[in-house]
């Protein structure tokens, strides 16, 4: 059984009911304002999902640079009626530059 002065100091430090975003100011209950805590909410989920990006593009990286394979990507360069016209290199692995002898910085954004 736990003595009642634990419990009184444990009661003691919830504020309103253990609303954590209340704060206790010279006798008087003070929220925090719904809007900080939304922003705070937003920038917390922005900096996971960032995390989460740099993760995947390291991981992505990682395992296509260690692929025996030649690889590369393409996107769509379209014209103005949406018809795709050319497609541009997006990403090389090291193993292109090695099977064209041509530094693949040379084709970064390159149209094929």
């Amino acid at each position: 059984m736990v003595p009642k002065k634990k419990w009184r100091a444990f009661l003691g430090g919830l504020h309103h009911h253990g609303d954590p975003r209340s704060e206790r100011k010279g006798g008087r209950i003070r929220q925090g304002s719904s809007q900080s805590i939304r922003k705070k909410k937003q920038e917390d989920l922005h900096f996971r999902m960032e995390a989460t990006l740099r993760w995947e593009r390291d991981w992505l990286e990682a395992s296509t640079e260690s692929s025996l394979d030649s690889l590369y990507l393409c996107d769509a360069v379209r014209s103005e009626t949406g018809e795709i016209k050319d497609v541009a290199f997006t990403y090389l692995n090291s193993n292109v530059e090695k099977m064209v002898s041509i530094p693949k910085i040379f084709f970064s954004g390159q149209n094929v």
